[in-house]
């Protein structure tokens, strides 16, 4: 999917089991919360409190909730409800939304993440590095609650976008070669060279890592380690290989 914003919708009082399929998600925590109606205000149905949320917290939201015409109540049960820690004394509801990556930019490609507390995380890395531009390849859902609170927020300053497969993606960014990192990748992390344009890094599960088909689309780096390890968790080998290859938060 690649539309602007999901078609209006409403949160209900009482929110279900959390589906990808729903056309709205929900994100708890301060942290979290904050930067949704920081970063993409225009998104979010609603704001919940809870009556143990401390009062600078409180007013911190509310003010950033005003100030985007979002609804705000107390909802104590809906959070307790939801909440996974004890801690969360806050929630927000959103439209989901997928946006067109900018063709100018680096941008960072998942394939096949499998784990929502990992892409979460990755998805922090990435912007942390200046890469605001992440494709997801497979069935994957940023905005499940998990992957949303693991991100702390982050996933809501990121351009998103869906894609079926890698293939689909480089359709939509002809004549780039992307980087996909490998265990066993041809080039090693510090003999690539410097960037003559925007570039694309790619990052499959940990395991098996990416298939044939998709390491013939590209060109396979590999960052050095020791033997005694075979993989590096993806978010790791992300910011590692970001660091090293992407042009940083400046680039245009």
């Amino acid at each position: 999917m690649t539309s602007e914003i999901a078609p209006p919708v409403a949160a209900p009082d009482r929110l279900p089991r959390y589906a990808s399929d729903l056309p709205y998600g929900w994100v708890l925590g301060h942290f979290a919360v904050r930067d949704l109606l920081r970063f993409a205000p225009e998104t979010v149905l609603d704001l919940r409190l809870h009556r143990d949320l401390a009062p600078d917290r409180a007013a911190d939201l509310r003010a950033l909730a005003d100030r985007a015409g979002v609804p705000v109540r107390r909802d104590d049960a809906q959070i307790e409800a939801k909440r996974s820690k004890g801690t969360a004394r806050s929630l927000a509801t959103f439209a989901k939304r997928w946006r067109p990556l900018g063709p100018d930019r680096d941008h960072l490609v998942l394939v096949a993440p499998t784990d929502a507390g990992n892409l979460g995380t990755t998805l922090r890395t990435a912007l942390g590095l200046g890469v605001r531009d992440v494709a997801i390849v497979g069935p994957a859902d940023p905005w499940s609650p998990h992957a949303t609170r693991a991100s702390l927020g982050a996933a809501f300053a990121l351009r998103l976008q869906a894609h079926p497969d890698l293939g689909a993606y480089l359709a939509t960014v002809p004549g780039r070669t992307p980087w996909l990192l490998t265990g066993d990748g041809g080039t090693a992390l510090a003999e690539v060279p410097p960037a003559d344009g925007p570039r694309t890094i790619v990052a499959g599960p940990e395991w098996p890592g990416l298939a044939p088909a998709e390491r013939a689309l590209g060109r396979s780096v590999r960052i050095p380690m020791r033997p005694e390890v075979e993989s590096l968790n993806v978010s790791v080998a992300v910011g590692i290989a970001l660091h090293a290859l992407a042009r940083g938060p400046d680039a245009a």
